[in-house]
């Protein structure tokens, strides 16, 4: 069996200062975590017949659509990601900026775009992460996604954080398109 974990950091205190983790097994998404480096290094403790084979994780950049972003806020996020990957002890390491892995469409629809790449079981194991059922979170990430037409506005839903980490994870498993190529 081979473990991708992808990882989207997080360093926000309200959060608990956690990373969003998306595990795939055998290239299919099996379950998603929220990860300090501490509960990083337990999980994989607790993994000792199959460790991590590789950890994709999104790797924080500075550029116009952080502007107003503290580079402050943007090293407390690298370095949070990078500490939790590590604790992960993977055999390979994937980073992809945000231009890499998904360009810039905003959130919402690449949100829908990522939904539309899961299969029904995968999408069973996202909204379980909630308790919801699968048309729930569905009709969440549409409503999200029609609002910031209509307004311009970012709604941040309960998988906000957690489908950038599965998104990092289906492109890196080449299940889904990187920025400026197509996968049919």
């Amino acid at each position: 069996m081979t473990i991708l974990m992808a990882i989207d950091p997080g360093n926000a205190k309200r959060a608990g200062k956690v990373c969003y983790a998306a595990e795939f097994r055998d290239e299919v998404l099996a379950d998603l975590h929220t990860f300090t480096r501490e509960t990083a290094r337990l999980w994989r403790q607790r993994r000792t017949v199959f460790g991590v084979d590789t950890v994709a994780i999104e790797k924080p950049q500075q550029d116009k659509r952080s502007r107003r972003v503290p580079p402050s806020v943007l090293i407390g996020l690298a370095w949070n990601g990078a500490l939790v990957a590590s604790a992960l002890d993977p055999e390979e390491l994937i980073e992809m900026p945000p231009r890499e892995w998904k360009g810039g469409i905003n959130k919402h629809p690449h949100h829908l775009q990522i939904w539309r790449r899961l299969r029904e079981d995968e999408r069973a194991v996202l909204a379980s992460s909630e308790d919801m059922t699968v048309e729930e979170v569905y009709a969440a990430l549409k409503a999200a996604s029609v609002k910031h037409v209509r307004t311009g506005k970012q709604t941040k839903h309960k998988f906000y954080d957690k489908l950038d980490a599965v998104g990092v994870g289906l492109v890196a498993l080449g299940r889904m398109a990187r920025a400026g190529s197509h996968i049919e």
